[in-house]
């Protein structure tokens, strides 16, 4: 079963965009807490090896949908500790050329891994 969080009850290290708006990006190293556990895990916004076996991946696209190209884009992740499967779907802008921010959006848990 896969449940679906605010990226923010579970990101940590977030920063405001700026002191006017009231928008989180990521910090230099995204990291993750894991209430199954109490720890927390550092992980890369671009690590998009599929979750075995293929059932899960398949759940996790299900939940996800259908993400708009060059606004939005997905990582999967790992508990460090017990292993809970995790993707955070996030924000992706670009605010001079080549240059982005990306705002945590949504966490899809896979609760039966935990």
């Amino acid at each position: 079963m896969i449940q679906t969080i605010d990226a923010k009850e579970r990101l940590v290290r977030l920063v405001k965009k700026d002191r006017v708006h009231n928008e989180f990006i990521f910090g230099a190293i995204p990291t993750y807490w894991c209430k199954s556990c109490d720890e927390i895990t550092e992980f890369q916004l671009n690590w998009r090896k599929p979750f075995e076996p293929q059932e899960v991946e398949i759940e996790f696209n299900n939940a996800m949908g259908e993400l708009k190209p060059w606004e939005q884009d997905y990582c999967n992740l790992f508990c460090r500790v017990c292993g809970q499967q995790v993707r955070c779907v996030y924000g992706v802008k670009e605010f001079a050329m080549s240059s982005y921010n990306f705002y945590p959006n949504v966490l899809f848990i896979n609760l039966k891994a935990s």
